[in-house]
This record gives structure tokens, C-alpha cells and sequence, in this order.
């Protein structure tokens, strides 16, 4: 829901998902999908800082997964459950994930082409 909010301020085109590799041994994984305050779904991030107290959230679970993705050197090379949980996140947004950061050094970087989202 955050980067929902970043993408309507920002307008982005693409982008870079970091830290892909911490993920790695969860047995689920949940994503924010959606916001509730009192039973009622809101669209947005709350403007009242009382509201942010009374704030349900809606989660999709997703599968983890066990392998090593510091490892891996192109997107196919990522493990299913991984791919999944990235094209989750492209689909939710409208906007292609092209660089997944998966591993501490500068170049662990994996270019995934956007047209393939």
C-alpha cells in the first residue's frame, strides 16, 4: 500500500527491489494488500493520525522459499516461489520490477527485461 502511494505521487515507471536474499528461508511470506479502519476499506494512507490506531490491514500470504538466491544470476535462475512473489508485487503495482537486488555486494544485481512482466 505504501508503494501504491509512492507510485501515485511519483508517477514511476520501473522498479528496484532490494534485499531479495533476506527474504530466504521464510516458510510464507505477507504482503499488504489493502487497508481497513473500523470495517471499512480505505483506499489510501489515512490523513489523520488517529486513524493510523484503528488501521486493520489486508494481507495476501505467499509461499517462501529455502534456496540461496545470492546464487543467482538471471531471473530464471531464481527459485519459483521467489518469481511469484515478485510478479505478485509488478501485478498489484501496474509497473515492472527490472533490477532485484540479491545479495550485499553492489553487483549482486539481477536485470530482469520488462517486457516480461
Amino acid at each position: 500500500m505504501v508503494l501504491k502511494y509512492g507510485l501515485w505521487l511519483n508517477n514511476y515507471s520501473a522498479l528496484n527491489l532490494t534485499k531479495i536474499d533476506c527474504l530466504t528461508g521464510f516458510p510464507t511470506i505477507d504482503i499488504v494488500v489493502g487497508y481497513e479502519i473500523d470495517g471499512k476499506a480505505v483506499s489510501g494512507l489515512p490523513g489523520n493520525i488517529e486513524d493510523w490506531y484503528r488501521i486493520k490491514t489486508k494481507k495476501v500470504t505467499m509461499k517462501g522459499w529455502k534456496e540461496d538466491v545470492s546464487k543467482c544470476k538471471n531471473y530464471d535462475d531464481l527459485p519459483k516461489e521467489c518469481r511469484d512473489y515478485i510478479e505478485f508485487i509488478e501485478n498489484e503495482l501496474g509497473v515492472p520490477i527490472v533490477w532485484i537486488g540479491n545479495g550485499p555486494e553492489r553487483e549482486a544485481m539481477i536485470f530482469k527485461d520488462p517486457k516480461t512482466r
